[in-house]
């Protein structure tokens, strides 16, 4: 694609792995593999975060812990210059005259209502677009640079084959509504220089994917942004979850510019673009990048490499694991003890399982005494066990942190 004055980006899940800069060649454009400062042509290399935006209060995460230039300062330590901030597009085609303070009370969050009156009361009374544009107002002050990302239609989170968000023409994602949503954060951000990306869309999937209507509302998306703000870099997804851009080696994408278009590959341990081998699930422990598998000997479970990891599926509450032509159910053993492996499936209090926040992936169960344990990585080992659940409720004075315990069902073709 370096051929075509078009770049890739590596994206992994909260990082883009490059060197930080500070904000003073701005706008960027595309030269062969490199992004460029419009005006020397000197290369620009970015370190981003990922900040959500998209979920269902469509505000970044975040602001009911900490006043927002506290939480930017953070960046700064980090020696970060960058942020991916995302959204949905419901919160610009459906939602922009609501409130964010409407918002969280339709969906009953009264303590994170009371935090961001504590830390970021200002937002409280804004719009969605509205405190979309202050978050990127307060990024531009302390001279942080953004990739504005289209991450989901409906807002929740991402991502899904089944979720309705997967790819055009899925339940929640018309072509035209995407178009709208587009163009309107186009205009809004026009007159934001620090916006120097647009992503048309995060992780392209599911059983809909095909050529046609990729290079149909993908050349559309992307002409779209670039009349609205033609000083952004367009950023562009493919197949399989930002996995798959090899039609492009046949057929490039046909569009009036050059010099601001860029692709985006998602390359995650659980990533194997190459692979002949059939879409599965496996389930991902994104604070370590590794995945759940079955000890080789007995019947724990534990996190280790994403290989030879797929398998796993959910069953109305039960978690199933298949190997070998065998099924095994996962089983909480009690507060602190190791998850297991079990052949009876049958004890439904012991293998029901569900996902208890909104991200789903806090996984609990109940214990005899009706106590809600988490499943978590234990700090000292690679063993997954159940423990109190960490942050898992709206409680927004929680201060810990809950990764140990996150865990998600990914579809992957990793042999």
């Amino acid at each position: 694609m370096a051929n075509h004055s078009q770049v890739i980006f590596l994206v992994s899940i909260s990082l883009l792995s490059l060197l930080a800069s500070q904000i003073c060649c701005l706008p960027l454009s595309v030269s062969n593999r490199w992004i460029v400062d419009s005006k020397t042509g000197q290369h620009v290399k970015l370190q981003c975060a990922n900040w959500p935006s998209h979920m269902s209060v469509m505000l970044a995460e975040g602001l009911d812990k900490q006043p927002i230039k506290h939480i930017i300062l953070q960046l700064h330590n980090l020696k970060l210059n960058c942020v991916r901030l995302t959204w949905a597009t419901y919160m610009f085609t459906r939602y922009s005259n609501n409130t964010v303070q409407q918002t969280l009370d339709s969906l009953g969050l009264a303590n994170t209502k009371a935090g961001i009156t504590e830390h970021n009361h200002d937002v409280l009374t804004m719009t969605h677009p509205q405190a979309y544009v202050y978050v990127v107002d307060q990024l531009a002050a302390q001279n942080i640079m953004i990739i504005s990302d289209n991450h989901i239609s409906e807002p929740k989170w991402c991502c899904a084959p089944d979720d309705g968000n997967a790819f055009f023409g899925d339940t929640s994602f018309d072509p035209k509504e995407w178009l709208q949503g587009l163009s309107m954060a186009a205009q809004l951000l026009k007159d934001k220089p620090n916006v120097v990306v647009m992503s048309l869309r995060n992780e392209l999937r599911g059983p809909l994917q095909n050529t046609n209507s990729w290079y149909g509302n993908m050349t559309q998306g992307a002409q779209t942004v670039h009349q609205g703000n033609p000083n952004v870099v367009v950023l562009i997804s493919g197949f399989y979850n930002d996995n798959d851009l090899s039609f492009l080696k046949d057929k490039p994408l046909n569009l009036t510019f050059k010099d601001k278009l860029a692709y985006e590959v998602h390359a995650y341990t659980v990533s194997d673009p190459s692979s002949k081998e059939a879409m599965s699930s496996i389930f991902y422990h994104p604070q370590t990048g590794q995945c759940m598998k079955s000890r080789k000997l007995g019947d724990q479970v534990e996190v280790n490499e994403c290989k030879r990891v797929s398998g796993w599926s959910l069953n109305g509450t039960q978690i199933k694991f298949q190997s070998r032509r065998k099924v095994k159910c996962l089983k909480a053993n009690g507060d602190g003890n190791p998850v297991l492996l079990t052949k009876d499936c049958s004890n439904t209090n012991q293998t029901s399982w569900k996902p208890i926040t909104e991200s789903g992936m806090h996984w609990a169960t109940v214990d005899a005494q009706g106590n809600q344990l988490c499943m978590q990585k234990d700090a000292n080992s690679s063993t997954i066990l159940t423990a109190k659940c960490i942050c898992a409720d709206s409680n927004s004075s929680c201060m810990d942190n809950p990764q140990s315990q996150w865990f998600q069902f990914v579809s992957s073709n990793v042999k």
